[in-house]
């Protein structure tokens, strides 16, 4: 992996570290944090970078042995404690980081990167941590977004294991499904990092950070501050599904509706293992349409039963119970030319999308919807 590749991995403070602790890269939040040029930077040694900006003795390196040399022979996380940092214009702000080894052709061999988090006022202690996966993904603090890592690689992971659930991943299945093109081996580094990316991503909402491994596990702990809205809807979506006298809770439906952004991390361009969710939370969503727009129905309520199934084809226009359904309410509701015009619609739909013609059931429910008292 690239030098410039590892300390772009994360928005916060990073540099590599190098044979004899020395730098050998750094990202622009690290020269903005240093507050010198990237030339004064390169080649020095790392305790004498960090030590500049940590007045009263501070010290971040407060292990029996050096950080560095440390992740290099566990092949693990070494955390740093918190400490205070001093801007050039001597401002006191609290940072806290990490090290982690990371493997470099470029470096000759493998190398430590070192990232340096700092605590903003975006992320107040105990906020809630919002992990969204429906629609576009975001991570939230306190209902403030939080600025997402350069590298979407480490929002994959966000969102594999936080669909997930409790149960959490295997490390072998993590490394199968995310590089399913390449080795245990191969993937293994690349996972190590990733992992670290993600420590930092959500140590932006502050020190407690959920995510932990429990042998060849990956887990991310049920707090009472994390949610996940993905497994939110999910669990509604059932619950609404069961409740009722057959056509469900309008209200309990309405409600887990009412968390459904937009299809499982849409516009992500994340790996086959995405697909099952997004089939399974798409279908979901759309029980749930079926059930509330029956549930309108039931009591008159025509106009909102209309709304639902545009929903649904608005996601998926090749739904034909959806189409079916929209065809009649409006023979219902004696709008003859709008049952006529989603007739045309979803057979030029289907004609360039599959090159079908509509089936019998949605020509009969034209013919009922024409001639409809």
């Amino acid at each position: 992996m690239r030098l410039s590749d590892l300390v772009n991995l994360t928005a916060d403070a990073a540099f590599v570290v190098g044979a004899g602790q020395r730098v050998l890269a750094a990202n622009e939040a690290a020269r903005n944090l240093m507050g010198i040029p990237e030339d004064q930077i390169l080649g020095r040694a790392c305790d004498e970078l960090m030590g500049a900006g940590l007045p009263d003795g501070q010290c971040l390196c407060q292990t029996v042995d050096c950080p560095v040399y440390d992740a290099l022979v566990r092949h693990e996380p070494v955390p740093l404690p918190w400490a205070e940092w001093q801007t050039r214009d001597g401002r006191r702000i609290p940072i806290s980081g990490s090290v982690i080894a990371a493997p470099s052709r470029e470096a000759g061999g493998e190398v430590a990167l070192v990232t340096i988090h700092v605590r903003g006022a975006t992320a107040p202690a105990n906020a809630t941590l919002d992990i969204r996966l429906l629609g576009p993904v975001a991570l939230l603090a306190g209902g403030v977004p939080l600025p997402m890592p350069p590298r979407r690689r480490v929002l994959e992971l966000l969102a594999y294991l936080a669909i997930a659930g409790p149960g959490g991943a295997q490390r072998d299945w993590i490394a199968e499904d995310l590089w399913p093109d390449e080795s245990i081996d191969l993937s293994g580094p690349r996972l190590r990092v990733l992992l670290h990316g993600l420590r930092q991503l959500l140590n932006s909402a502050g020190p407690d950070v959920p995510l932990r491994r429990q042998g060849t596990m990956y887990v991310l702990d049920e707090t009472p501050t994390l949610r996940i809205d993905a497994v939110d809807f999910e669990t509604r979506a059932h619950a609404a599904l069961r409740a009722g006298d057959g056509v469900g809770s309008p209200s309990a439906i309405e409600d887990a509706l009412a968390l459904y952004r937009g299809d499982f991390a849409a516009g992500e361009d994340f790996g086959a293992w995405a697909t099952a969710h997004h089939r399974r939370l798409r279908r979901l969503y759309h029980d749930l349409l079926a059930r509330a727009a029956v549930s309108f129905a039931v009591r008159g309520a025509i106009e909102q039963s209309v709304e639902c199934c545009e929903r649904a084809l608005q996601s998926d226009p090749l739904q034909e119970q959806f189409q079916v359904a929209l065809i009649t309410y409006y023979g219902h509701l004696g709008r003859r030319t709008d049952a006529r015009r989603q007739y045309e619609d979803y057979r030029r739909i289907l004609r360039s999308e599959v090159g079908a013609q509509p089936s019998a059931v949605v020509e009969r429910a034209l013919m009922e919807a024409l001639t409809a008292v």
